[in-house]
């Protein structure tokens, strides 16, 4: 199993919580076995063009939207795929479809 950034902080912050060290891997080996099985979709030059037409929207409607997430609105919008996410700036980008958790 590689240890990312993210999961060596969800390692670290485990030593400070009531959950054990333990039972903070196996959560990280069921997430990592998830996210393995999901499909990796190439950002095209198409795509990059997409994501830059959305942000000028974004500007024009006053907003700033940062490049890593229009690039995912612009991906998404492109095969037609709903993004699952806590991050509210994605629901500043027209005519992508968003669900919030």
């Amino acid at each position: 199993m590689a240890l990312d950034g993210e999961a060596y902080e969800l390692l670290r912050r485990s030593k400070k919580s009531a959950e054990s060290f333990s039972e903070v891997v196996k959560r990280l080996a069921r997430a990592l076995e998830s996210v393995s099985q999901l499909e990796v979709l190439d950002v095209t030059e198409p795509l990059a063009v997409d994501a830059a037409r959305l942000g000028g929207e974004c500007a024009r409607r006053g907003s700033s939207v940062g490049s890593l997430d229009l690039i995912v609105a612009a991906v998404a919008k492109h095969h037609r795929a709903t993004i699952l996410t806590k991050d509210s700036d994605f629901s500043r980008i027209p005519g992508i479809a968003v669900e919030t958790y």
